[in-house]
């Protein structure tokens, strides 16, 4: 995925395990029970070894649960952390068909479902300070939920995100609707699926 150093995801098969592996505080655990499943930020356990590749001179570690009705048959047998990471080389956006993946040659066993994915997010990612939760990446379980306004717009605008990490914002109404994170725009991949993401929100909104 040509991303040595960035740090990487970890699902847990369940709460348990979770909490004999890394510090958990009631508001992160209702966060990782909760119906967005995010990945939280959480402190390592002293004396537990996790591969230092997974998140290099960093005491916390992503974890999330399984969200799904495939996580949750993966787990059926397996009573151990699996790292999880989205399918797609660093800076493009996510690779959410067969065919892409198989082009992309990022694997060599791909596990299939028949439900159609019309709109490719990543997981989310909080952090959770004292009672307040930081949103670090807001995608799936977030987007599109909208932010309301204290008052109304009478005009319809779209808001362009910056060039790495891109996203995109619809003004309608009372209502922002921020879109997922996209990618970097050096890549005609990104160009692309911005392009077919913005069409999908203007056809819903």
């Amino acid at each position: 995925k040509r991303r040595k150093h960035k740090p990487l995801a970890l699902m847990f098969p369940n709460m348990e395990l979770v909490k004999r592996c890394c510090y958990v505080s009631s508001e992160e655990e209702n966060m990782l029970l909760s119906n967005v499943a995010p990945i939280v930020l959480l402190r390592k356990k002293e004396g537990v070894f996790f591969p230092e590749n997974l998140s290099y001179d960093n005491d916390y570690i992503g974890v999330f649960l399984p969200y799904s009705g495939l996580f949750k048959v993966l787990f059926h047998k397996i009573n151990e952390p699996l790292i999880m990471t989205s399918a797609n080389i660093s800076s493009e956006p996510i690779l959410y068909r067969e065919d892409e993946v198989i082009d992309a040659n990022l694997t060599n066993v791909i596990l299939m479902h028949n439900r159609e994915i019309t709109s490719p997010l990543d997981d989310s990612v909080v952090f959770v300070e004292g009672e307040n939760t930081i949103i670090v990446r807001r995608s799936r379980g977030y987007v599109p939920i909208p932010i309301i306004l204290p008052g109304r717009s009478r005009l319809n605008i779209l808001g362009l995100g910056a060039h790495k990490k891109t996203t995109f914002s619809l003004l309608k109404g009372e209502y922002i609707i921020p879109s997922q994170e996209i990618g970097e725009m050096d890549a005609i991949l990104s160009i692309n699926r911005y392009r077919y993401i913005l069409s999908h929100f203007r056809k819903l909104f």
